[in-house]
């Protein structure tokens, strides 16, 4: 709604009309504002597949890591059963 349709001109001081001016202002900053807070909320993540072959190779090598110690353990189980 304008200000001519809302008030007789003739009848609108000028603080009036500052008044409104200044009001529609800061309602379109407002609304600007909330549009820009709008756009600044999307967020990316950038995914990679290289991480997960690391892991990978790193639980590889653990793996042989534990399959040669318990190889080792039972050897040494295996010995000691024999002496006795």
């Amino acid at each position: 709604m304008t200000i001519e349709e809302a008030h007789d001109l003739s009848a609108v001081t000028i603080e009036m009309l500052l008044g409104k001016l200044l009001t529609h202002e800061m309602a379109m900053k407002n609304y600007e504002s909330d549009d820009d807070s709008q756009k600044k909320k999307f967020v990316a993540f950038k995914s990679s597949s290289k991480d997960e072959s690391d892991n990978d190779e790193e639980d590889d090598e653990e793996f042989i890591v534990l399959a040669r110690k318990f190889k080792s353990f039972l050897r040494k189980d295996k010995i000691k059963n024999q002496g006795q």
